[in-house]
């Protein structure tokens, strides 16, 4: 149901980010015309320490106001993924990746208010 009032109210842009396919939430967003209204944009599939790591790129236009950061911990940790297949892993070494995630979470853009991340760890 459309109303009058949704139609005054600001779309927000937003940028979902994952090792997975969010096309389907980024549709569900565009669609649910409770406020605030939400226009979804994904990054390319896999791509979350590429995007996340390149500010300069269009994906971070100067419209953009949030960003929903959806990953797996095994697909932005090497050490976490091999222990989840029963091999050795260093705790320097996850902490470090660990660590990197978080840096690159921190590299956001200034202009991007609203940051979500559910990273699963």
């Amino acid at each position: 149901m459309t109303t009058e009032l949704s139609k005054t109210e600001p779309i927000l842009d937003f940028l979902l980010i994952s090792n997975f396919n969010l096309s389907n939430l980024a549709a569900l967003l565009l669609k649910d015309e409770e406020s605030p209204m939400i226009r979804a944009v994904t990054a390319p599939f896999g791509q979350v320490m590429q995007v996340l790591l390149e500010p300069a790129s269009d994906l971070w236009s100067k419209g953009t106001q949030g960003v929903v950061v959806w990953t797996s911990p095994e697909s932005v940790s090497p050490s976490y993924r091999r222990l989840l297949e029963s091999e050795e892993a260093e705790p320097e070494e996850l902490m470090h990746e660990v660590d990197e995630f978080c840096n690159a979470i921190k590299a956001i853009p200034g202009h991007v208010k609203h940051v979500l991340s559910q990273p699963g760890w």
